[in-house]
């Protein structure tokens, strides 16, 4: 199994990168073969595949587009980066990528996310919950307001996001 081999990003040359990433572009879908080119890519470290990874998963959604949104996110090195790709993915059509991008901003504690984060826990969209969680971990008295908001929520989803928020 390529993927439970610890030398393979540093095995991999620029030659085989291109090749996995021309046959990632001739996927239709995110069949089991795309997913594991995503997955060998992704652990190349290259700070060139994440956005191309991340591009191509924003055009061929899937049942399992948030988990491997959550792959591609975490193989991106750089916070700042990462930071970028989050808020680009903000964008995308799939929910569930979205609310990944919303989570990956707050465990990297983006302060430069706070006032958008703030704006959709306000919502009563999809996104509400995933952005009252990203504030508990940003965290600080600016996040207090907004959580205390959805503690008081209907909706007991809402409810223990705010609860999870505060832990």
């Amino acid at each position: 199994d390529l993927l439970s081999d610890p030398a393979l990003p540093q095995r991999l040359g620029t030659a085989d990168v291109d090749h996995l990433l021309r046959l990632l572009g001739r996927e239709e879908t995110v069949s089991e073969r795309g997913e594991a080119i995503v997955r060998v890519l992704a652990l190349t470290g290259r700070e060139e595949t994440p956005p191309l990874l991340l591009e191509f998963l924003s055009t061929h959604p899937s049942a399992r587009t948030a988990e491997m949104f959550s792959l591609v996110l975490a193989s991106a090195g750089d916070e700042q980066v990462l930071a970028a790709l989050a808020r680009k993915a903000l964008e995308d059509a799939t929910p569930t990528v979205r609310a990944e991008a919303v989570r990956a901003l707050g465990r990297l504690r983006d302060e430069g996310a706070r006032e958008e984060l703030e704006a959709l826990a306000a919502t009563s969209g999809e996104l509400r919950i995933a952005a009252v969680e990203a504030l508990g971990l940003l965290g600080g008295k600016q996040s207090l307001s907004a959580i205390m908001s959805a503690y008081a929520n209907e909706d007991a989803a809402v409810r223990l996001a705010a609860v999870r928020a505060f832990a």
